[in-house]
């Protein structure tokens, strides 16, 4: 097994770093920022640079701008659900409801028996979004808990959520 010379030295370099930003904070007077440090910030150490005596590690520093999170059905890995927080920043209601419909749809792609229920602007904490929602029915019958939702940011007109619970229902008669 071959390991890295160097990591050692990146792993120093990065203890090194933390403390000098952490210490930088406290200077500021912002010691409580100290406990969020490393969930917004990710170092990415180069290889070290060795001058003389002295070893420089370059680091490339990454940023969270936003959390991004999403659900995966276990059995075939599809995608149930999303929310990108970055998109749903600065809200507003400027594209008209028509226009944020589409974007819904587009994203959406709601399959055949999919209705309409709700395609509409509302507000939260004071914030409009607008919200899209489908719902299963097969021969004009709901299919109970089965459902497609979508939130867009009507300022930017993007999708910022889509939330799906849906399943294909087999007529076929069986066994009991």
């Amino acid at each position: 097994m071959e390991t890295d010379p160097q990591a050692g030295t990146k792993s120093i370099a990065e203890d090194r770093l933390w403390e000098y930003l952490e210490g930088q904070l406290k200077k500021q007077g912002q010691a409580d920022a100290t406990e969020y440090l490393r969930h917004f910030l990710k170092p990415q150490a180069g290889e070290p640079v060795i001058r003389g005596d002295l070893t420089m590690v370059p680091f490339d520093m990454y940023h969270r701008v936003s959390d991004y999170t999403s659900k995966l059905d276990a059995s075939d890995g599809s995608i149930m659900g999303w929310h990108f927080q970055v998109l749903a920043d600065d809200p507003g209601d400027a594209i008209p409801a028509a226009d944020a419909l589409k974007a819904a749809e587009a994203e959406a792609a709601p399959p055949a028996g999919a209705a309409l229920k709700v395609s509409e602007y509302e507000r939260s904490a004071d914030a409009p979004f607008f919200v899209a929602r489908w719902e299963h029915e097969e021969n004009g019958i709901p299919v109970e808990m089965d459902y497609i939702h979508v939130l867009v940011n009507g300022k930017s007109g993007r999708p910022y959520a889509l939330y799906r619970k849906w399943h294909t229902l087999d007529f076929k008669p069986k066994e009991r």
